[in-house]
């Protein structure tokens, strides 16, 4: 009998991506992954890996911001026959937007700033944090797609520091 498969983890690749792995397992010949998205939900096959010394699957069919659970099962053959193994330790991951690449300047009087950032590829939106003082906070929630934003009536004299990022609801 084949020994029980140990997951190892699944870690985001990208925004739409996710690398499930596990411990290798004497005499497989196959291993095959499972996906949910409840840990006590309906696990549906999504792929197989058919080297037995491969010990990863990337998982390319994930949306944004959804938490995936996964196990995987060891095959063995024995003659024509193959044989499915116990399913591992079930591990999870999720994939985020990708991170804005955010660009800024202000007027010679320094009474406005004006933010860009990159499009943000499956991104429903962007929040926009400003800090005059200690702590940040939103101060615009973008859904239209725009990729710039300006705020006006500064204080010359503060100081300002701005963060934006992208979402999936």
């Amino acid at each position: 009998p084949l020994a029980d498969p140990v997951a190892l983890g699944a870690d985001k690749v990208d925004s739409a991506s996710i690398n499930v792995s596990w411990e290798l397992v004497p005499g497989a010949v196959a291993y095959q992954v499972f996906r949910s998205t409840s840990e006590a939900g309906e696990f549906e096959l999504i792929g197989e890996v058919t080297d037995s010394t491969v010990n990863s699957y990337k998982d390319t069919n994930c949306k944004i911001g959804i938490k995936y659970f996964y196990h995987v099962i060891a095959c063995q053959q024995i003659d024509e026959t193959i044989i499915y193994g116990i399913p591992s330790n079930i591990v999870s991951g999720s994939t985020t937007p990708n991170k804005v690449n955010l660009k800024g300047s202000s007027n010679e009087e320094k009474t406005v700033a004006s933010l860009s950032w990159n499009a943000v590829p499956d991104a429903d939106g962007y929040e926009v944090y400003s800090k005059s003082g200690s702590d940040y906070k939103l101060v615009k929630t973008i859904t239209d797609g725009t990729t710039s934003w300006s705020e006006s009536e500064l204080k010359a004299e503060s100081s300002y520091s701005y963060k934006v990022r992208a979402y999936k609801t």
